[in-house]
C-alpha cells in the first residue's frame, strides 16, 4: 500500500505477485484484488503528456508543455505520478475547463473566433421544467405528479474474440432493472435475451435482471439484453418545517441510517466540524438537512470522477479535494446528514432528461411525517428567482429517472463471487466468465430509451390576484393582447381549474380570472358592493399579466367580460349597480345563474283567496333593473349577454327560467323551440336570440342538471367575442 501511495506501482505489483503463489488462499485472493485495483488506476490515469496536448490542441491550438506544468501545479489538471512518470486522468481536459479559468478562457476565445457551427438545440430547459412541476405540485392533492413513461433496452456485449469465451465457458451477467418504489411504478419486463432471466425481488438494495449462459459457439457474440417499461412520476411533497415530527430514535431504521458505514460513511473530525458550523443551533431536522444540502451544493464542486473502486473513501475524498461527481456529492450529503442525526441513504440509477442523460446517483433523507425525501446534491441549488425552484432538489425530484438502487455496496441477486467492476454502485451491469470478473474495458454497454410525457393535463390556474388573493389568474395558450390592450374575463363561482380548462379549450384570447367562495350569492354580492374591489382586482391582474412575460408593452384593460355560475350572479348584480363598471363591461354570461326574489308574494299553489287564480309571479323589477338595461343594450348589438338555464325550480324565489323569460320579454325577443343536441349530454329545449342577447334553455330539474351548466362552460365561452378567433359567433353558438 505504501508503494502504491508513493506512485511506485511496479514495485507494489511485484510485492503482491510474490504473495499470490497459493491461488486458493485468502491472502492470494486479497492480493489479486489489490493487483486489479492498481490495474484500474492505471486505466484511469493512462493519459500521457503528449496525449493530453493532442486533446487540448483541438480547443487551444497554441497550448504548450509549460501550460500543462503550470495548470498541474495550480491544481487545475488531475494527475498522478506512476512509476516516475506524469500520467493524467484519462477524462481530462474536462476537469481542467471546470477548475482552471485561464484554460477555459483560452478555449472560449478560440471557439468564438471560429466559424460557428449550427447544432440542433433542445427546447428542454431544466429550470422551466422545474417551475412547471412546482406549479403543478402546489395545486395537486398528491405528491406524485407529471408521470413519464419509459421504454428502455439495456444491452451488455463482451468484446469479440475475448480469450475467456470458449466452448463450455459459464457466463453470468447482471443488468440493471428498475425498482417499484413510490413514484416509480408499473415496471414490466417486456423481453430479454438470451433465455429466461431472473429478476431480483422488488426492494432488493441493488435490483438486477440476472442471466446465465453456457458458451456453445465461441465465434458468436456474447451479448445480453433486457427490454422493460416503467413510469416515473415527479415527486413533490408539500414540506413545512412546522409540521415536522420527532423521530423514533429506538427504531432499527433510525439506527441503521444514522450510523457510520466505513469506509465511505465515517464521522471524521472534519465531518463533525462541518455539521457543527453549518447546522449551528438549528434543531429542526428538515431545516438542518436544507442547510447541509446548500453547503454541499456550494462547496463540493462537480468533477469527472475516477472509478469508485479505486477511491478508498468517497466522502473523505470530497472533503479533502472539495470536488466530486454525483455519487461523491451524494454520499457526502448522506454522511453529513447521518452525523447530524438525520437518517439518510443512497439512491441511484439513471437520469433520462431530453438532454444530458447518463448514469446518476443521488440521496434520500428521512423526515417525519413525510418519510423518505429525495435529494440531489449534484443538481444542487438552481439559478431561478423562485426559491421553490432554487431548492427543488432538496426534498423533491423530477420524473426523468430510473431508480435501480436503494443503497450502495450491497450483494447482487444472486451474489457475485468475483470482484465487482463497481463494488459500490450498480448501473452499467456486471459480468463474469468461469468465476472471473470482466472489467469495463472488456465489454460495452448501450442504454437505449424513449420517454412519453403525460397527455396535456388540465391547465393550472395558480397566480393569485386581487386583495387577499381573492382571484386566480390563468393565461390560456390562445391569450393574445391587442397591442397593449388585454381583454379580461372574470368568472364567479366554479373552481379555478375548471374555468381555466374551459378557457383553454374555447381558445379564449383574454386573460382569465376565477373567483370562487363558499356559500350563497351574498358571499359574492357583499364584497363586490365595495365599488373599489373590482378596480383593485383588475389592477392586480394587469400587474400579474405584465410579470408573465407574455406582453410586450405594459398591459391595460381592453374588453371586460364577466361570467357566473349558480350563486356567482351575486357579484354581477353588485358590480352592475356601479355606473362606471356597467359602462366598462362588454359582455355577461350567466350559466344557470340568474336568480331573483319575486316582486309580490304569491301562494305556492297558484290559487288566491276564494279559489281565484293569483296574479302571475314576476321577478323583482328593482333587482332585475340593471340586468334589464344590460340586456337591452345587448339586444341592440352594443354588448354581449348569454343566459343558460335548467328547468330546476327553487323554493320561494324566481328560477333561472323565470328570470330568462323576464329578460326575453323586456327586450322583445322570442323564445323558440330548439331540440338540437348538446353540449355534452345536455338536452336543449329552447333558445332566444336578438342582436347580442342570447338565451339557451335546457331540460332537467335535478341538481346534476344544474351542475351541467358549469361542466359545459366551454360551450358558453365559445360564444364569447374573445373566443375562437376567426369564427362567427352564431356558428360558435351551434357548437
Amino acid at each position: 500500500e505504501d508503494a502504491k501511495s508513493a506512485g511506485d506501482f511496479a514495485r507494489a505489483e511485484q510485492l503482491l505477485r510474490d504473495h499470490s503463489a497459493d491461488v486458493d488462499s485468502e491472502v492470494a485472493r486479497t492480493c489479486a484484488a489489490a493487483l486489479e485495483i492498481i490495474r484500474r488506476i492505471r486505466l484511469d490515469y493512462s493519459l500521457t503528456p503528449d496525449g493530453l496536448l493532442t486533446k487540448l490542441r483541438k480547443d487551444i491550438p497554441d497550448v504548450t508543455s509549460d501550460d500543462l506544468e503550470r495548470w498541474r501545479n495550480d491544481g487545475g489538471l488531475q494527475y498522478r505520478m506512476i512509476d516516475g512518470q506524469v500520467r493524467y486522468f484519462n477524462r481530462e481536459p474536462s476537469n481542467l475547463y471546470r477548475f482552471c479559468p485561464q484554460a477555459k478562457s483560452r478555449r472560449d476565445e478560440q471557439h468564438s473566433a471560429e466559424q460557428p457551427t449550427s447544432q440542433p438545440k433542445s427546447d428542454f430547459v431544466l429550470t422551466d421544467h422545474l417551475a412547471r412541476l412546482v406549479e403543478i405540485g402546489e395545486a395537486a392533492d398528491n405528491a406524485e405528479i407529471f408521470p413519464i413513461k419509459h421504454h428502455v433496452t439495456y444491452t451488455l456485449k463482451v468484446h469479440d474474440h475475448h480469450p475467456l469465451v470458449k466452448a463450455g465457458a459459464q457466463v453470468r451477467c447482471w443488468l440493471p432493472f428498475p425498482q417499484e418504489y413510490r413514484q416509480q411504478k408499473d415496471v414490466r419486463l417486456v423481453n430479454a435475451k438470451p433465455g429466461a432471466p431472473t429478476v431480483a425481488p422488488n426492494g432488493s438494495a441493488q435490483r438486477t435482471v440476472y442471466f446465465e449462459q453456457t458458451v456453445e459457439d465461441p465465434s458468436q457474440p456474447v451479448e445480453f439484453s433486457a427490454e422493460f417499461t416503467y413510469t416515473c412520476y415527479a415527486y413533490y411533497p408539500k414540506l413545512d418545517p412546522a409540521k415536522v415530527k420527532p423521530y423514533d430514535s429506538d427504531s432499527a431504521f433510525f439506527k441503521e441510517n444514522t450510523a457510520e458505514r466505513p469506509p465511505h460513511i465515517v464521522f471524521s473530525p472534519e465531518v463533525r466540524r462541518v455539521v457543527a458550523e453549518v447546522c449551528g443551533d438549528e434543531r429542526n431536522p428538515l431545516e438542518r438537512a436544507r442547510k447541509l444540502f446548500r453547503w454541499v451544493s456550494r462547496n463540493i464542486r462537480y468533477c469527472s470522477e475516477m472509478e469508485y473502486s479505486t477511491i478508498p473513501s468517497l466522502s473523505a475524498k470530497a472533503l479533502a479535494t472539495q470536488r466530486g461527481d454525483c455519487g461523491v456529492q451524494g454520499i457526502t450529503f448522506i454522511t453529513l446528514c447521518r452525523a447530524a442525526g438525520i437518517p439518510a441513504r443512497w439512491q441511484s440509477g439513471w437520469e433520462t432528461k431530453p438532454v444530458g442523460w447518463d448514469m446518476h446517483d443521488w440521496a434520500e433523507f428521512y423526515i417525519e411525517p413525510w418519510g423518505g425525501l429525495p435529494a440531489d446534491p449534484s443538481y444542487g441549488l438552481q439559478s431561478h428567482p423562485d426559491p421553490r425552484v432554487q431548492e427543488f432538489y432538496c426534498g423533491h425530484m423530477d420524473g426523468y429517472r430510473m431508480i435501480v438502487n436503494l443503497d450502495y455496496g450491497r450483494a447482487l441477486h444472486p451474489a457475485k463471487t468475483s470482484l465487482r467492476s463497481e463494488p459500490n454502485d450498480f448501473q452499467r451491469g456486471e459480468i463474469e466468465i468461469d468465476g472471473r470478473n470482466l472489467y469495463f474495458d472488456e465489454w460495452d454497454w448501450t442504454f437505449d430509451f424513449k420517454t412519453e410525457l403525460p397527455s396535456p393535463a388540465a391547465p393550472r390556474a395558480s397566480t393569485p390576484v386581487g386583495p387577499e388573493g381573492i382571484g386566480t389568474l390563468y393565461l390560456p395558450s390562445s391569450f393574445k393582447p391587442r397591442g397593449s390592450q388585454v381583454d379580461l374575463l372574470i368568472h364567479f363561482h366554479g373552481g379555478a381549474e375548471r374555468v381555466a380548462q374551459a378557457a383553454e379549450e374555447a381558445a379564449v384570447s383574454a386573460a382569465v380570472v376565477s373567483v370562487t367562495r363558499p356559500g350563497l350569492s351574498k358571499v359574492y354580492e357583499e364584497p363586490f358592493s365595495d365599488d373599489k374591489l373590482l378596480d383593485d382586482l383588475i389592477r392586480s391582474t394587469m400587474d400579474a399579466v405584465n410579470s408573465s412575460g407574455r406582453v410586450e408593452a405594459p398591459a391595460r384593460l381592453g374588453h371586460l367580460y364577466l361570467s357566473s355560475f349558480s350563486a356567482g350572479f351575486g357579484a354581477l348584480r353588485a358590480i352592475l349597480r356601479v355606473p362606471s363598471y356597467f359602462e366598462r363591461i362588454d359582455g355577461l354570461i350567466l350559466a344557470d345563474s340568474l336568480y331573483c326574489g319575486y316582486q309580490t308574494p304569491a301562494p305556492s299553489q297558484g290559487e288566491g283567496e276564494g279559489g281565484e287564480a293569483s296574479a302571475p309571479r314576476r321577478p323583482d323589477g328593482a333587482k332585475m333593473a340593471d340586468f334589464h338595461r344590460f340586456a337591452k343594450q345587448a339586444a341592440a348589438g352594443e354588448k354581449f349577454m348569454l343566459l343558460t338555464h335548467s328547468a330546476q325550480i327553487p323554493d320561494g324565489y324566481a328560477s333561472t327560467t323565470e328570470t330568462a323569460d323576464d329578460l326575453i320579454a323586456f327586450v322583445g325577443a322570442q323564445r323558440v323551440p330548439d331540440e338540437s343536441a348538446g353540449p355534452g349530454s345536455m338536452q336543449r329545449r329552447s333558445r332566444a336570440d336578438l342582436g347580442g342577447f342570447h338565451v339557451r334553455g335546457f331540460a332537467g330539474g335535478e341538481g346534476q342538471h344544474h351542475v351541467q351548466h358549469l361542466t359545459n362552460l366551454i360551450a358558453w365561452y365559445k360564444m364569447l367575442p374573445t373566443a375562437g378567433a376567426g369564427e362567427d359567433r352564431d356558428q360558435r353558438a351551434e357548437h
